[in-house]
């Protein structure tokens, strides 16, 4: 059976397909800020760098089940996005608020579009609040110059 050779535009949706498995780093899905050349080396840091001694270039805010990753997770967005110093603050997030800020449950109860994927009744989810804040330290940055 002779098939057809696939357009160059398929190939690339198939190319795409395959990556669909894996997991996004959700640092970086919810990053907002400034984007600056990629750093190799970048830390987490338990508070803010002394004023003067660091530019604040972004923050990250999301809910998750679990905090598995996140410190990993947390280094590699600041690495992508040109920082060398990550500060990341966890919270647990009650069912009620978990409802009220995850965006695919609001969206399902407010009758905006069917779901074919479960999605957990209010009381029934419970999670954690990231909030990651990325600076980029005076000496990594005259070191890429």
């Amino acid at each position: 059976m002779n098939l057809p050779p696939l357009a160059p535009c398929a190939v690339a949706v198939l190319a795409l397909a395959s990556f669909a498995g894996c997991a996004t780093n959700p640092f970086t899905l919810h990053y907002r800020g400034e984007r600056l050349a990629a750093v190799a080396e970048a830390r987490i840091v338990t508070a803010a760098p002394a004023e003067g001694t660091a530019r604040e270039l972004g923050s990250s805010t999301f809910l998750a089940n679990s905090d598995a990753r996140a410190d990993e997770q947390a280094v590699a967005a600041a690495r992508e996005v040109g920082a060398d110093l990550v500060m990341v603050t966890r919270a647990e997030v009650d069912p009620e608020e978990w409802s009220r800020e995850d965006p695919v449950y609001r969206r399902r109860a407010m009758g905006q579009g069917n779901f074919t994927t479960y999605t957990p009744l209010p009381g029934q989810r419970q999670g954690l609040r990231f909030t990651a804040r990325f600076w980029r330290s005076d000496a990594a940055g005259n070191a890429a110059r």
